[in-house]
């Protein structure tokens, strides 16, 4: 039987770790040599058909690993589960649902469906905004407020306007656009690999 493409994923990363963990390189370089890989692995295999569940797949596999380039403050530790929320049009599907089987910084991943106004007031440590809310991104992100929460799109020119981490395709691969202003704002810190492999927006 084929393996699946998040097998794939997670095997690949698990390796790559393994090998820079034997080397003594520190864990956000060994992390940010896995983030690296998923994003390779959108690109389209000559003579094969691309499929968007793949695509879906890999953003979803990338939300996965995010967190672990983020300093949290420090009450975001009294949380019991790492909350993941998605507002907007699911289009991540069973790919996001897959998480709840993993974890985060050791605790057991949540999926949630906030509405608008439910983010007024969220437990959500990473949110991610589907493009069928770009009309209402400044509505979603004045509901955050300055609440601890990383907001994650593949909405274009989410960065731009507010958000903190969009998800784009470049060329033929995924790569990242950070408003580190953004996050800072939320009370987050966003560690220097991640932000090395990212175009960062200045404002």
């Amino acid at each position: 039987m084929t393996p699946s493409l998040e097998a794939l994923i997670l095997s690949s990363i698990e390796n790559e770790a393994s090998t820079y963990l034997q080397s003594e390189k520190t864990p956000l370089l060994y992390l940010a040599i896995g983030l690296l890989l998923i994003l390779t692995l959108f690109t389209p295999t000559p003579g094969l058909t691309e499929e968007p569940s793949e695509e879906q797949k890999i953003k979803a596999a990338l939300i996965y690993k995010l967190p672990k380039f983020v300093k949290w403050p420090e009450e975001i530790s009294l949380f019991k589960t790492f909350n993941i929320c998605l507002t907007g049009t699911n289009t991540l599907n069973d790919s996001l649902s897959v998480l709840t089987l993993r974890r985060i910084s050791g605790k057991p991943i949540t999926i949630t469906y906030p509405t608008h106004h439910e983010l007024k007031n969220t437990h959500c440590q990473l949110l991610f905004i589907s493009h069928s809310e770009t009309d209402q991104l400044d509505k979603i992100i004045s509901n955050i407020g300055n609440q601890h929460v990383l907001t994650v799109s593949d909405m274009p020119s989410f960065a731009e306007n507010g958000g903190g981490i969009e998800i784009h395709k470049k060329g033929k691969r995924l790569a990242f656009r950070i408003n580190n202003a953004a996050t800072k704002r939320a009370g987050l810190e966003l560690s220097a690999p991640l932000l090395d492999m990212a175009t960062v927006i200045k404002r």
